[in-house]
């Protein structure tokens, strides 16, 4: 779920693990949330159309280009 998700350096995700961050003794800086469509879209730009596994989770509809 969007409240187990939380960017970070590799160092705090180690930490956090597969807990929930308060579970790690972590605050967050935001209220996790899930991405809009349009942040999505700018995702797929850079990493869907080269790694087309990426494209179910990223709501990519192959338009033919």
């Amino acid at each position: 779920t969007w409240d187990n998700l939380v960017a970070c350096c590799k160092k705090c995700n180690h930490k956090k693990g597969s807990h929930a961050p308060e579970e790690s003794g972590m605050t967050l800086l935001k209220k996790p949330r899930a991405f809009s469509m349009h942040v999505s879209r700018q995702i797929m730009r850079y990493l869907g159309r080269t790694d087309e596994t990426w494209r179910k989770y990223l709501y990519y509809e192959d338009s033919g280009q």
